[in-house]
């Protein structure tokens, strides 16, 4: 069972966004789950509009279904499909959808669609899933949210809901949690949409084996430090920053810096000597006060702890497997990695700073 996400913005899509709306396929079939705005054609990057083989709508608010309509004319007016598409949803709203597109009083939409209307507790077998309804926490509409499993496993998704135990019970053990997360900010709460928080408290209580969070909005979301969602922390370099070592380099991601330093030694681990090839390992470390509350010195307590073996392991194996060790011959190459300042991702720091300092 494969997931395309084809759109995952709230009521309204941001700039280049879409609403709610993905494709689930198992084999060669393909369910539309939701058809939010511009999720029709997000959904023809992935399969032509022919090759879609059932629908599948939560509710019967517009950001949830609307691109029906341009999918309807594309199959029945362009012959980009055949007739009697499986067109699942709660009962109510896509007879006002038909009447937008009649013929004359002629209900066209029920010649292009088949339709087929859920209610809770409902379980349905659509092509190669099997399907479960389950009631939603929303408003103005009823809502449902579906239980959807193939080849062994599940996914649950939500649609709208506010926090409830229907949802609880619809994700239940499932091995993706689709759950809608309209809250990401510190604001009033509703109770027919979740927040971020709300959706992790409902997975941990479904056991689910991953949660992924959608609806997440159209307003823009900013960082702490004012970086858009989507922009990088500043990167920097300062090379040579030690005399002495081989390569070394000062490297800042943000408020992150670790000075890297690369010192070549004719030393060699026991298994490795006669074989030609030579060696690349890292070390880790941060200064106590890299940290807003110190930390003290590892050597003091004798050996490092587990989280900076866990580091230091991760630094060598990334560099080992970008250097051609017969051509290094039989040395090795100690890259020393030092968090000056811990502002996060120290680890992508030190493995980039490290392969500087390297090269």
């Amino acid at each position: 069972m494969r997931l395309s996400v084809l759109g995952s913005h709230g009521t309204w899509p941001g700039t280049a966004g879409e609403c709610s709306g993905y494709l689930v396929t198992s084999g060669s079939f393909h369910l539309w789950l939701d058809a939010g705005t511009g999720t029709f054609a997000r959904l023809q990057e992935h399969v032509p509009p022919s090759d879609i083989d059932a629908v599948l709508i939560t509710h019967g608010h517009a950001d949830h279904f609307l691109d029906v309509i341009p999918a309807f004319y594309a199959r029945h007016y362009g012959d980009l499909g055949e007739p009697g598409l499986p067109f699942y949803s709660p009962t109510g709203f896509m007879d006002l959808a038909a009447l937008l597109v009649s013929e004359n009083g002629r209900n066209v939409m029920a010649e292009a669609y088949a339709f087929d209307h859920l209610e809770a507790g409902r379980v349905v077998e659509v092509g190669p899933f099997r399907v479960t309804s389950f009631e939603m926490t929303h408003i103005g509409v009823y809502s449902l949210g579906y239980r959807i499993q193939a080849e062994g496993h599940t996914l649950a998704y939500t649609g709208d809901t506010g926090p409830c135990e229907e949802a609880i019970e619809l994700a239940r053990g499932a091995d993706l949690f689709l759950c809608e997360a309209t809250y990401q900010d510190p604001m009033d709460h509703t109770f027919f949409h979740l927040s971020a928080e709300q959706a992790a408290e409902h997975a941990a209580r479904a056991g689910v084996r991953r949660l992924v969070l959608t609806r997440l909005g159209g307003r823009k979301v900013t960082r702490p430090d004012g970086r858009a969602s989507g922009e990088l922390r500043p990167v920097t370099y300062e090379l040579g920053y030690q005399e002495w070592a081989n390569g070394s380099v000062l490297f800042s991601m943000g408020k992150t810096r670790v000075l890297c330093a690369a010192t070549v030694s004719e030393d060699l681990p026991r298994w490795l000597r006669g074989t030609g090839r030579g060696w690349v390992t890292g070390e880790y470390s941060m200064l106590p006060a890299s940290t807003l509350e110190r930390s003290g010195r590892e050597v003091n307590r004798g050996r490092p702890g587990g989280r900076t073996q866990e580091i230091q392991r991760l630094i060598g194996r990334a560099l080992r497997s970008v250097t051609d060790l017969e051509r290094l011959g039989e040395r090795t190459v100690t890259v020393d990695c030092d968090v000056l300042l811990a502002d996060a991702g120290t680890r992508t720091a030190s493995i980039t700073g490290g392969y500087i300092a390297l090269a």
